[in-house]
């Protein structure tokens, strides 16, 4: 479980209701990462009475699955037309926000955790390799020729 110094709360989009509130965790972990993927096509069936078995894959919903994993705590309340007020708990009801709405706390989390830039990753990389003359010397010292 997060501590609440690794959590912020997004702000509210302008459609919500006032006392809508969504705090998510702020790092997008590789665990996070493994998790959703894990979860994606975790869901099988088969039919074992048939002759010819299919397996049956039910695909899961990565925003529905970033939701349920980033958000800690929330509430989204929002004015349909027919003056109904639809409100969803968070993380338990992912499933249950309406598209924009998902579509808003999944901007919000990939705003908090961008992606590098290509001079970032090159940067990057390039030390990451290690292709240095001096980390080449601590990995094989250079040895006189024959």
């Amino acid at each position: 479980m997060p501590t609440q110094e690794d959590t912020v709360q997004i702000p509210n989009a302008p459609w919500w209701l006032p006392h809508s509130h969504v705090i998510v965790k702020e790092d997008f972990l590789a665990s996070d990462e493994a998790w959703i993927q894990n979860h994606l096509g975790n869901k099988m069936k088969i039919d074992k009475n048939s002759k010819n078995p299919e397996v049956d894959m039910l695909m899961g919903n990565v925003n529905i699955l970033l939701v349920a994993r980033m958000v800690v705590q929330g509430v989204v309340a929002v004015k349909r037309t027919s003056d109904r007020i639809k409100t969803v708990s968070l993380p338990a009801e992912a499933d249950k926000l309406l598209k924009n709405d998902i579509d808003y706390i999944c901007a919000e989390i990939n705003r908090l955790n961008p992606d590098m830039e290509e001079d970032e990753q090159e940067d990057f990389l390039a030390g990451a390799n290690g292709h240095s003359k001096t980390s080449l010397e601590l990995v094989k010292p250079s040895q006189p020729p024959l």
